[in-house]
């Protein structure tokens, strides 16, 4: 059969644009390939770093641990020292210890562990994806909730792990809210330890709770046992100086 110079060069021109076709395709395949290969050797580093970062901090762990068990050796060695000088010695000693000891509780500075209440905070759910102001957690909200534990007798509270002292500033930074200069995120897990036998019945009557269970947020507020509230890590001079000003 014979073809005629129309199809032919028709035949021609699908030839070269399938050809072209194919060459593009295979040119975006390329570069993803490229592109997945790039952002792999790029966790593989990340990964990397982390370890590395996690094993050296790991040491440093060990390392602190050792130095303070070598230190807290050594203190011993010198109560035993006092102890052997004179009682006044020793005495004058462990009366700094067990005021130390008092007053690192009282400002917070102490782990503290016992029975309490435990509030899980996070940002309200909008069907149609759209998120209103009035259904975001505020700084506002988290104060109102820590003047009410405090006012229903909690003894130490903290949002997130951070601890609440006299000095705690809680304000809102754009999508995160900072407690003691550390931005933290939702959810909020708020700890609170005090008389167990009034802590959450006296929370639960508290206007602060009557907001959060009338607004829009995800909330969840139970008593809890044997919990564990961390001590205050941040330096109280500095923030001292931030409340008073300048000496």
């Amino acid at each position: 059969m014979k073809i005629s110079k129309k199809n032919l060069l028709g035949i021609s021109i699908l030839t070269v644009a399938v050809f072209i076709v194919g060459i593009l395709a295979a040119a975006m395949i390329s570069d993803i390939y490229a592109e997945q290969k790039a952002e792999r050797e790029a966790r593989d580093k990340m990964t990397r770093e982390y370890a590395e970062m996690y094993e050296k901090l790991s040491t440093d762990a060990e390392t602190l641990a050792n130095d303070i068990s070598a230190l807290n050796e050594r203190y011993t060695s010198y109560l035993d020292t006092f102890a052997l000088l004179g009682e006044d010695y020793y005495n004058l000693v462990k009366r700094y210890d067990s005021l130390n000891a008092k007053y690192s509780l009282y400002s917070g500075l102490s782990p503290v562990k016992g029975n309490g209440i435990r509030i899980m905070l996070d940002d309200g759910a909008s069907v149609d994806g759209s998120i209103e102001d009035y259904m975001v957690v505020h700084d506002s909200t988290l104060m109102n909730i820590v003047s009410a534990l405090k006012a229903s007798g909690a003894q130490a509270i903290s949002v997130n792990g951070e601890r609440i002292v006299f000095s705690t500033n809680i304000i809102c930074a754009g999508p995160s809210i900072t407690v003691n200069g550390r931005k933290i995120f939702a959810p909020f897990d708020i700890k609170a330890i005090g008389p167990d036998d009034t802590l959450y019945n006296n929370f639960i009557a508290s206007d602060a709770y009557k907001k959060i269970t009338l607004s829009e947020l995800k909330y969840d507020v139970s008593a809890q046992n044997d919990m564990m509230v961390p001590g205050f890590v941040g330096n109280y001079e500095r923030d001292v100086d931030m409340l008073v000003g300048s000496r």
